[in-house]
């Protein structure tokens, strides 16, 4: 526990003269949370690895350790002045304090299945969250925000005038304590204790949550989007979706007009470049791979 107390201090030693980071708002509860994951997780095996030790000892102990960098946070309003300590507060409940009882119950679950190397592999599935979020949150949905397991979230552009505090972030938060209810139910069915059916009964619900997650906030499809939207203009080569309430017909008419003649300049200079060959016709050079060819 020492080790995570240390870890938390130098945290809170790098976030105090860091620009953004040092006043209490997502941002720095993101970082706070991120780091919180490795030091908890980490710092829990150890400790259950003694059998006499409970679950809701450490979690307690390692929720405490979060007032560490807290405490160095609001002690940064006296250089770093903070007019909405109350809403960073709510994101240190909502980043941090859900991450530690998360990487609590993968800790608690990992040494009570017995598997082998329990904080390397603690390790590595939080990088692999850390990482495969976003990647599935932003490649493959047309938003700027994303939610994660291990820091929380990004709630959108960082030029953003005011953070967009979505009903899906709880939502999404939610579900991380169900996965950790789920990691703490297969802890103790692997020490003998309980049933499988609140186990099954957690699996269906994070199972149902993925399912609708575009309805609940935490994506947002395509599909979701052009029916919230409701307008919608289809060219020859575009279709655009757009807000009737703040697009009249005639602007859209105009933009979708717009845009195929930008499509036809474009299609005309490259035409031009190709040697007037169609560039979907089986007779266009093949494209320049910028590599200079030898003798040149």
């Amino acid at each position: 526990m020492r080790r995570a107390l240390l870890a938390y201090a130098g945290l809170g030693l790098l976030l105090a003269p860091a620009p953004l980071l040092n006043v209490l708002q997502a941002e720095s509860a993101a970082v706070v949370a991120l780091v919180s994951f490795f030091v908890a997780s980490l710092s829990a095996v150890g400790a259950f690895d003694r059998r006499s030790v409970s679950l809701w000892r450490v979690l307690v102990r390692q929720e405490a350790a979060l007032l560490v960098p807290l405490g160095v946070l609001t002690v940064a309003q006296l250089w770093a002045p903070n007019c909405t300590f109350g809403q960073g507060l709510l994101f240190y409940v909502l980043f941090p304090g859900i991450t530690v009882v998360f990487a609590v119950s993968l800790a608690y679950a990992t040494v009570g299945l017995g598997l082998t190397r329990p904080r390397l592999l603690l390790g590595g599935l939080g990088i692999l969250i850390i990482l495969a979020g976003p990647l599935y949150d932003l490649g493959l949905h047309p938003q700027f925000y994303t939610y994660n397991h291990v820091f929380g979230g990004v709630l959108g552009p960082i030029y953003d005038k005011q953070l967009a505090v979505r009903p899906g972030l709880f939502v999404f938060r939610g579900l991380t304590l169900l996965w950790a209810a789920t990691a703490v139910l297969s802890g103790r069915w692997a020490r003998g204790h309980g049933s499988g059916w609140p186990l099954l009964v957690c699996v269906l619900g994070i199972g149902g949550i993925y399912a609708f997650s575009s309805p609940l906030g935490i994506n947002t499809s395509a599909e979701l989007l052009q029916e919230q939207l409701g307008g919608h203009t289809r060219t020859a080569h575009f279709d655009l979706y757009y807000d009737p309430e703040e697009v009249g017909e005639a602007t859209a008419a105009d933009l979708a007009a717009a845009h195929e003649a930008r499509y036809a300049w474009v299609r005309g200079r490259l035409d031009q470049e190709s040697g007037g060959v169609a560039l979907d016709s089986p007779d266009a050079p093949a494209p320049r791979s910028g590599v200079a060819e030898p003798g040149a």
